[in-house]
């Protein structure tokens, strides 16, 4: 196991205190569900419990509103540290438009801001990169990375439902403070956004992401309401799904 450095602590600190705005430990409804692989040759895969806060370098099924308070935190850290590159991928440049103030003003204090997504192609603006994506399979993920000298951190997800409305799109990811992922994701998708289609399928198989039915999940997450989550068990909350 690698040992956690100070890096991270603090960046963890400092992300738990600015997830608690966007994602309340208090909320009824869980948000997202951990995914637990096996070692085994057989590679089996089970859905664990549900929860609203994520655990860091875990993989999850997350519902959309988990992916924005995430991705928020991570911005809002990067508002928090002043300097360091920021990158940010959308579905479309459409979607810029909801951050707009927030990262012009972080570019200000930003060694870069990137964005990548489809679409047109905003105007440009001073200490903000657009970047368009190449290639049509790129629009299933969502990343934000922040690199600084003081922190590091990345969410990394696909989406695994076919859904068009943000709300109600579901995707398969995790997020970290090690400065040896955040680094090695930067570089692998600052290389595959080219769109070079072995280099994308190689994006692919990088990430250790398992594959799951969606149909299972959905019946996992309407069992998950509010009176279906007593404190002393997660027996009653889950049904573990074997592939």
């Amino acid at each position: 196991m690698i040992a956690v450095t100070k890096c991270e602590k603090a960046t963890a600190k400092k992300f738990n205190k600015a997830i608690k705005k966007y994602l309340c430990p208090k909320k009824s409804t869980p948000s997202a569900v951990r995914v637990h692989q096996s070692r085994k040759k057989n590679k089996k895969i089970t859905l664990g419990e549900a929860v609203v806060i994520p655990d860091t370098d875990l993989h999850h099924v997350l519902d959309a509103d988990t992916v924005l308070g995430v991705s928020n935190a991570i911005i809002d850290l990067s508002s928090e540290v002043r300097g360091g590159d920021l990158i940010v991928s959308f579905s479309d440049f459409e979607d810029f438009k909801q951050y707009q103030t927030l990262l012009e003003s972080i570019s200000k204090d930003s060694d870069c801001v990137r964005i990548w997504a489809y679409g047109k192609t905003p105007k440009n603006r001073k200490n903000i990169d657009f970047i368009p994506m190449q290639h049509k399979k790129l629009q299933n993920y969502h990343l934000v990375l922040f690199q600084s000298d003081k922190s590091r951190a990345v969410l990394v997800c696909r989406q695994i439902n076919n859904a068009k409305k943000t709300q109600d799109r579901k995707y398969l990811g995790f997020y970290s403070f090690n400065p040896y992922l955040v680094e090695s994701i930067r570089w692998r998708f600052n290389l595959v956004t080219c769109g070079i289609s072995k280099l994308v399928k190689a994006w692919d198989n990088s990430l250790p992401l398992p594959d799951l039915h969606m149909k299972e999940i959905d019946q996992l997450l309407d069992k998950a309401k509010p009176k279906a989550l007593p404190h002393r068990s997660s027996k009653h909350l889950v049904d573990e799904v074997n592939y």
